[in-house]
């Protein structure tokens, strides 16, 4: 005999065939946004890479090559009246190099992959600190170069967007970087001595690069199963903790 529940027309789902909730789907959606936020990421990086290997292998060998045979030249030109000429070919030529090289580093450090993360962030903080006038010190221990290289280049790109948002935005006299192994976690911490901000608002995406930028590092990290506290206030610095697993599969394993 057949019940009310199984009467044509029921509402009720056959078992094993429930749709899922709201909550279920817009957790399987935030799930699917961390997936993509991370591989494009990681695309944009291997992007970079690409084109900072191109600017290397080619340009800089080109202009390299370049100096090279003006040199060579301005040594025959001492009695042609062109030596002078020669000088200042040369000098755009020295500039154009240094400035490849300086490019290539911006685009995709070279030490991130060859050396690993830690010097990697030590070359950061050295560069935007000599930039911007701003004493970073960087204090990594070579445990972390463990990581998997997807995860070490996630979290070297969030370390460079702190450091650039702490400068523009804090005006901080210093700014310090750890990076160590705690337990099974990869744990990178960032703090300044800068104006600070209320904590509440890095939980708020508007157009202020510095909230994005948090929400943005936040949803990577925890997609990697890591995560990012936010210590500030206004007047009183900030500090920013980055944590992430020391083992874990390549995003491309990750279902």
């Amino acid at each position: 005999m057949s019940t009310p529940s199984d009467a044509p027309g029921s509402n009720r789902p056959a078992a094993g065939r429930e749709h899922p909730t709201t909550e279920e789907r817009v957790e399987e959606y935030q799930r699917q946004l961390r997936r993509l936020a991370s591989e494009l990421a990681l695309t944009e990086a291997r992007q970079r890479r690409i084109i900072a290997g191109e600017l290397h292998d080619h340009i800089g060998q080109a202009l390299a090559f370049i100096r090279m045979h003006l040199v060579r030249l301005r040594g025959d030109a001492v009695f042609s009246g062109f030596e002078d000429s020669i000088a200042q070919i040369l000098k755009l030529v020295d500039q154009a190099i240094n400035s490849t090289r300086s490019l290539t580093f911006q685009i995709s450090p070279p030490v991130l992959y060859e050396l690993g993360l830690g010097p990697a962030l030590e070359w950061l903080g050295e560069t935007l600190g000599a930039e911007h006038g701003v004493a970073v010190s960087v204090r990594a221990d070579s445990a972390i170069d463990a990581l998997a290289d997807d995860t070490r280049v996630l979290l070297f790109q969030a370390v460079r967007e702190l450091l650039v948002n702490a400068i523009k935005h804090a005006a901080p006299q210093e700014v310090v970087v750890t990076a160590d192994v705690q337990g099974d976690d990869v744990v990178v911490v960032v703090s300044d001595d800068g104006c600070g901000f209320d904590v509440a608002r890095a939980d708020v995406v508007d157009a202020d690069a510095m909230t994005f930028g948090l929400f943005s590092i936040r949803e990577r990290l925890d997609y990697l199963g890591g995560s990012v506290a936010v210590e500030s206030r206004p007047g009183s610095g900030t500090s920013i903790t980055l944590r992430t697993p020391l083992s874990q599969p390549s995003l491309e394993e990750v279902p």
